[in-house]
Parts: C-alpha cells; structure tokens; sequence
C-alpha cells in the first residue's frame, strides 16, 4: 500500500539525494536489469530518504518510477516490474499500475504464489482443512450417503459431494 508521506519524501529529493540513489543501482543497457545494489527488504531494494530525525525507508524500484516517469496518475499505483525482478531499478523495466493489475500479471505469468508453491494450499496442509487424506480414501470409497458420511466427519454435504466428484483433493486421484 502506497504511503502519501512517502510519496512526498520521494518527489521532495533534493539532487544530493537523486544522485545518492543512482550510486545504488548498477546501470546496464536498456533491456538488461538494473539490479540495486543497496540493502533490501523482502528482495526490493529499500532506499532512505531525509534527515536522520525524519529518515523514511522507500521501495527503490518506486523511487526510480517516480525519478523515471513521474508522478502516477492514480494515487494507489504501485511501481510494477516487466521483468518480474523486484531488485530492477530500470525504467524501461517499469510501469505504474494497481496491485490487482499486479496480481493478474502474476496470474497470467503463472507466478502467482497459489500457483508457484502449490503443495502448501492442497489436501491436509491446507490452513483451514479439516480432513486428512486417509478420510478422502475412505469416503470416495464408501457405501455410505453423503448424509451419512457428512455426520461422521463433521463436515457439509456438499463437501462429500465435492470431494466424491474429485472437484476437490483431485491430487489424491
């Protein structure tokens, strides 16, 4: 989530500041990343800004949009990345846009947390899974109703019914 602070911190730089900033980022050719080559958090790079009393921490990779582009056009733009490199401070690298826009470019590149580290929202070691996968077995299995097998593992009907139809715990087919 975008910071008006900071946003104001980052359009306030005094040169000092801006040639501060570009001493950290490894300027290559065009099409090539510009990694940072300061400190990060959570794999961007993290820039400092203003005095030692007023210091703000800023995504680097959003200083060098601001620097590169100027100002976005809807305050909750975040600075995105073509390259899917969060340390890449180069401007051709990047765009303003929102985080759902964010999110679907991950989608769609298939780098979507959901989709890159699957195996830990399956089956049992899914944060809200009341079942195990030995119970999956016997249900799919069972001569009993869904009423019935519902009331044994507390659980909904149209949960027997979804697991039955391997519309859920399909990795157990």
């Amino acid at each position: 989530m975008n910071n008006p602070a900071l946003d104001a911190a980052i359009r306030g730089m005094s040169q000092q500041e801006i040639d501060r900033f570009w001493s950290y980022v490894y300027i290559c050719t065009d099409s090539e990343c510009w990694p940072w080559l300061g400190g990060t958090r959570n794999g961007y790079g993290a820039f400092s800004l203003g005095t030692r009393a007023e210091r703000k921490t800023v995504k680097a990779n959003r200083v060098a949009a601001f620097l590169i582009h100027g100002i976005p056009e809807d305050p909750k733009a975040e600075a995105l990345h073509t390259c899917d490199n969060p340390p890449c401070c180069n401007g051709f690298h990047l765009f303003w846009g929102t985080q759902s826009l964010n999110m679907w470019d991950a989608a769609a590149k298939g780098r979507h947390s959901a989709q890159v580290h699957p195996e830990t929202r399956q089956g049992e070691r899914h944060a809200r899974a009341k079942l195990v996968e030995a119970d999956i077995v016997v249900i799919r299995s069972s001569s009993l109703t869904q009423y019935e097998l519902s009331l044994v593992y507390g659980v909904a009907l149209s949960t027997i019914g979804h697991i039955r139809t391997n519309r859920t715990w399909r990795h157990l087919l």
